[in-house]
């Protein structure tokens, strides 16, 4: 599902409103500016699923009332750069956060292992890379890179289902908390100071005036 209008993503996020659990990526470039620019926000969980486009959608509360809600576990792989996007949209931190990256670490399977391989792993599929270098802010989006983009989601969703149950075969579930504590602390989200963001410009020093 492609929601491309207020109402039609008021109308889907209702039928999330009571999940307990939320798959949960974002599409974006990031190549001229500072911050991301967000071309897409896919959210399933796990039967109900859809790219949200805040491109044409200014008003993205609904979808943001879902995030915010702290008895929702939001599912990420690699999350960092998605909390930073979303953090900045809903002004507050997204919390309880899972992230299936770390959480393979956990159990043994590889540090920061990709998306594509924890998929091959879990569920014996191929992720289909063909629109990896999509400009995800470009419109119109095709089918096949709305269907790629959802994917994320779809997929994200068994893998968190499956390291679960290996986390507690193994007795490691406890062990998750401490490893997610980074994702929940605000220092990590802080705006920076604009003034002096040109000091993060590599070997700056070295520049003449």
């Amino acid at each position: 599902m492609y929601l491309t209008t207020e109402k039609d993503l008021a109308d889907f996020c209702l039928k999330l409103k009571s999940s307990p659990t939320l798959a949960v990526d974002t599409e974006f470039v990031r190549e001229r500016t500072y911050y991301h620019k967000l071309g897409l926000i896919q959210v399933s969980d796990g039967r109900n699923c859809a790219a949200i486009d805040p491109i044409q959608i200014s008003n993205l509360e609904p979808f943001l009332d879902l995030i915010r809600n702290q008895n929702t576990v939001k599912v990420f792989h690699a999350a960092r750069q998605d909390l930073e996007i979303l953090h900045r949209l809903c002004n507050t931190l997204i919390r309880p956060v899972f992230d299936t990256q770390i959480a393979a670490s956990v159990v043994g399977w590889g540090s920061q292992i990709s998306f594509a391989k924890i998929v091959n792993k879990v569920l014996g599929k191929k992720i289909d890379k063909s629109e990896t270098y999509t400009d995800w802010c470009q419109r119109p989006l095709s089918e096949r890179q709305i269907e790629y983009a959802l994917d994320d989601v779809r997929l994200l969703f068994p893998v968190y289902e499956n390291l679960k149950k290996v986390l507690k075969s193994l007795e490691r579930e406890e062990w998750l908390q401490g490893e997610f504590v980074s994702l929940e602390d605000p220092e990590n989200f802080k705006a920076p100071n604009l003034e002096k963001l040109y000091m993060r410009i590599k070997n700056i020093r070295t520049l003449a005036p």
